[in-house]
């Protein structure tokens, strides 16, 4: 019997030595994936920072000199502690542009490794990779998004909730991160609400029923909801709203149009991963006797995307519908990477999330030709005006093969990315619409032109870093030819 004893202790010694060495081997795969996102963002930091609505945002932060929070979705300012830091700090124009980038992956890398540390599991973490990986190839170089910020909270505040039913935390520490996270999820977009509600639905039939708690993170969204939309009624988020309209004359073209058939092809050709991890989780739900789970997972993701597509139906599938679809990543990257581990073995688990954050990040390490292609046109056009000694330069979108979706705002990229040089190399480009109307602001000296031919005045942008000049405006077309203009880089898009 001590024979037997002894045996079996030491089996079970065996055992207790094996899990931890393949604990520390799964917390080294979150290492390296987190390290690999990271210098992802610092190799590809023009990519992410010298576009649209990130590019306006630093440049606003350029001129306030404090931190902006757009459309009142106050999860922005997360991003920018350290581009306002280097800033401060008078740090030269690349390493603000490489800290923006950097910062704005440093909020997943955070909330993944205080996830590890603090709540003791790896499910927070994985699911958080997934979140910004598996269908990100577009969305990692927009990475301004709010919504994309406040559903990574929502994920984190997700563990911390698993980590308060398990009474590793106290009720007083639990609901006093509750009141911080709930609104700051909810104000970071519209459907940031709708998630959380789906969400606390979809944790009600998971786990054993906690009334109380469930009661009490509802009334919390409930109220920051009210209270956003009683004192911060934004008419921007409005005017989104409207393609509602569509459902008041539902029909099943709508899933033809040109957004639905695009989708449809960004999941073949680039997330085919996408729908076996969902059909996975489902599986995981039924196997595990958790019915209403399973359906309210399923409906999550089939409601989601029927309210983004015929919404945004006009739309093509690019970056800002890649960004509105995160309801569906959302889901299908909590549950894989939470419940996948109760019906299989961990190990298989984590070899198979593995492969697939492989898979996903090599997707977004492809895309970056396309924005590397955008780049190209404008440090190819700098070239054609260096010739001639032009300092601000107006193209029309005739003479380009452009992202035309995207070009609000090349006044302020054209100036950012050619300042990257030095500040006497400043320069600015704007793409329009019309060559013709946009003659007769042309002779503009003390400001830039935007793309709706409105004035911004040069004096905005700090000298430190921008030495523009006074300069009128030249029309590209005047001293180049169409030939010419075309051949620069972006030409060759095949988009």
């Amino acid at each position: 019997m001590v024979t037997t004893l002894t045996t079996n202790t030491t089996s079970y010694q065996m055992t207790v030595m094996q899990l931890s060495s393949w604990q520390k081997t799964e917390k080294l795969l979150i290492f390296f994936f987190l390290v690999v996102l990271i210098v992802l963002s610092l190799v590809f930091y023009k990519e992410r920072i010298i576009f649209t609505d990130t590019v306006d945002m630093l440049r606003s932060m350029l001129r306030e000199g404090s931190w902006i929070v757009t459309t009142n979705r106050y999860t922005s300012v997360f991003g920018q502690f350290l581009p306002l830091a280097a800033f401060k700090l008078g740090l030269p124009l690349t390493q603000i542009v490489i800290a923006y980038s950097l910062n704005l992956i440093l909020i997943p890398v955070v909330f993944c490794l205080v996830s590890m540390y603090w709540f003791k599991e790896t499910k927070t973490a994985w699911s958080i990779l997934l979140f910004y990986t598996i269908m990100n190839a577009r969305l990692f170089y927009f990475p301004v998004s709010e919504f994309q910020i406040g559903l990574c909270f929502l994920l984190f505040y997700i563990g911390l909730y698993q980590h308060y039913l398990q009474k590793k935390i106290n009720s007083y520490v639990f609901w006093t991160l509750s009141a911080l996270f709930i609104p700051t999820v909810v104000f970071s977009h519209p459907l940031s609400v709708l998630v959380l509600s789906g969400w606390i639905a979809l944790q009600f039939f998971i786990n054993k029923k906690p009334w109380k708690t469930t009661i009490g993170m509802a009334a919390l969204a409930i109220a920051a909801a009210v209270f956003k939309n009683v004192f911060y009624n934004i008419p921007y988020e409005a005017d989104k709203k409207q393609g509602l309209e569509r459902f008041k004359e539902f029909s099943l073209d709508y899933f033809n149009s040109g957004l639905a058939t695009q989708f449809y092809k960004a999941i073949c050709d680039d997330y085919f991963l996408m729908p076996i991890l969902a059909i996975a989780a489902i599986a995981a739900f039924i196997y595990t006797r958790k019915y209403i789970a399973a359906a309210l997972f399923a409906t999550a993701l089939v409601a989601f995307w029927v309210l983004i597509t015929i919404s945004f139906m006009e739309e093509p599938y690019y970056y800002y519908t890649e960004h509105m679809y995160q309801p569906i990543i959302f889901f299908t990257a909590l549950a894989a990477g939470r419940y996948l581990s109760n019906v299989l073995a961990q190990r298989l688990v984590v070899v198979s999330l593995s492969i697939i954050l492989i898979i996903s990040i090599n997707k977004i390490f492809i895309e970056k030709e396309y924005w590397q292609r955008r780049l190209r046109w404008y440090e190819a056009a700098f070239e054609l005006m260096d010739k001639k000694g032009i300092k601000k330069a107006i193209i029309g979108v005739g003479d380009i093969d452009f992202f035309r979706d995207a070009m609000w705002i090349t006044v302020f990229e054209s100036a950012i990315l050619s300042a990257l040089e030095g500040s006497d190399h400043a320069k600015s480009i704007t793409i329009v619409w019309n060559e013709e109307a946009a003659r007769s602001v042309m002779n503009e000296k003390e400001n830039l032109i935007g793309v709706g031919l409105n004035l911004l005045p040069i004096s905005e942008l700090p000298v430190k870093y921008f030495h523009i000049g006074n300069d009128s405006y030249t029309m590209l077309s005047d001293i180049y030819t169409t030939e010419e203009l075309r051949k620069l880089a972006y030409c060759n898009e095949k988009d």
